[in-house]
């Protein structure tokens, strides 16, 4: 199938809020099923007359459809290779939906696949569409209850959003770990991850007194590895307190850091997501640019937190107004721990490397697009770190403290 243009000026908010989502994943490496609940009400004047609710959709396979219990006829919906639309459903209503997706066949790593025996998601932009029915969009902000079922003997690690809320072992000897987030997300900002790992755990006191657990998953013999990175986090999160005023906000803080995840790192809220090489740091045998490295990229997902998981762009359009914005935080961050001079030159020698030429060449762009056709070409240098420059525009202007409380101003009113 040939892909549109998206344009910013066509930009329409969706007819349906998704108040709730209840995720429940039988994990198989080669058919998965997964079960979803969805508690929708009508985003639009229900008076004039029932919208269709359109659905986005990815290489899933549906087996059933149910509209508060009641299973949904066959000539009541649409289903194609992109979406499945239900023609003029209640305007409040729950809707469940049951479809089967295959991991271990899932090559693109985009919604949830098996690598190396650990099952990890990656939805960022658009990979929950491969996971279940759903509005995928960033605009679209719902509160999460997950429930992960496997064999734990096979897999220990069962991780998912939020904090744990109960774990039960089933009759057929399976085990059912829930997760519960009450922070409303959008989908891209969902994660799992099951399999064997090994982990250290720390725990980090907040500037009100409330006491987080901290832990860092990663493939067994490479623990020595992570306490640099653990201690990275526990920086990060006292300098967004003392900076910011921004609290770290659930009872538990996860990262996973494997060698097979595809991107370098993800902000999944409260279960962060690494590559190996972002996370990890040889006390033996890493350089200064190493940990400085590990440091800043740790530094970096947290602090998408507050900007980008609990304050989000409205489309993909705005993907600068989280990425610039961060990036622009963990630079700060990185010159209060190693110094302002260093820092702000290795900064410029990024930009002069990476940034410039994209600026000089065919694939020059603006930091907010006007239009794409596919969005995963738009995590770029100038997205990211000409972003950043925009922002500290902003902050050259109008003075740091000021800057600052602009900033807080900002969270406040999105949150």
């Amino acid at each position: 199938m040939e892909k549109k243009i998206k344009y910013l000026k066509d930009y329409k908010k969706p007819d349906y809020k998704i108040r709730t989502v209840d995720l429940t994943f039988d994990l198989d490496e080669q058919n998965t099923v997964v079960k979803s609940v969805l508690h929708l009400v009508a985003d639009y004047d229900v008076p004039k007359g029932g919208h269709s609710l359109v659905l986005d959709g990815r290489e899933l396979e549906l087996k059933s459809i149910k509209i508060d219990g009641d299973p949904v006829d066959e000539r009541a919906y649409k289903l194609d290779d992109e979406s499945l639309t239900i023609y003029n459903p209640p305007a409040d209503f729950k809707l469940e939906i049951e479809t089967v997706i295959h991991p271990k066949a899932n090559t693109k790593l985009e919604g949830l696949y098996v690598s190396n025996g650990t099952f990890c998601s990656q939805n960022e932009p658009e990979g929950f569409r491969r996971i279940t029915y759903f509005l995928d969009h960033p605009d679209v902000m719902s509160v999460y209850t997950t429930t992960l079922i496997a064999d734990k003997s096979k897999y220990p690690v069962m991780l998912s959003n939020g904090n744990p809320i109960k774990e039960e072992v089933l009759p057929n000897g399976k085990t059912a770990v829930t997760w519960f987030d009450p922070f409303p997300k959008p989908c891209y900002l969902f994660c799992v991850v099951v399999g064997d790992l090994g982990s250290i755990h720390d725990t980090y006191t907040t500037k009100s007194g409330r006491l987080v657990k901290l832990g860092l998953y990663v493939e067994h013999g490479e623990e020595p590895k992570a306490k640099w990175g653990l201690e990275s986090l526990k920086r990060a999160m006292k300098w967004d307190e003392d900076v910011y005023g921004l609290e770290y906000d659930l009872d538990l803080f996860n990262i996973v850091a494997v060698s097979d995840f595809n991107m370098g790192a993800m902000e999944n809220k409260g279960l962060n997501l690494f590559n190996s090489s972002c996370a990890l740091a040889d006390p033996v045998t890493a350089t200064d640019m190493d940990f400085a490295h590990v440091e800043g990229v740790i530094a970096h997902e947290y602090f998408h937190n507050w900007s980008g998981d609990r304050v989000t762009a409205r489309d993909w359009f705005n993907l600068s107004l989280k990425e610039g914005l961060t990036v622009y935080r963990d630079e700060e961050f990185s010159r209060d721990m190693r110094g302002r001079t260093l820092g702000r030159i290795n900064d410029v020698f990024n930009l002069r490397t990476f940034q410039f030429p994209e600026d000089a060449g065919p694939l020059a762009h603006s930091v907010r697009p006007e239009s794409y056709v596919e969005i995963n070409n738009y995590y770029t240098a100038t997205v990211y770190d000409k972003g950043a420059e925009v922002i500290r525009m902003y902050e050259r202007l109008l003075g740091k403290e000021t800057f600052i409380k602009g900033n807080q101003l900002y969270f406040k009113r999105h949150d």
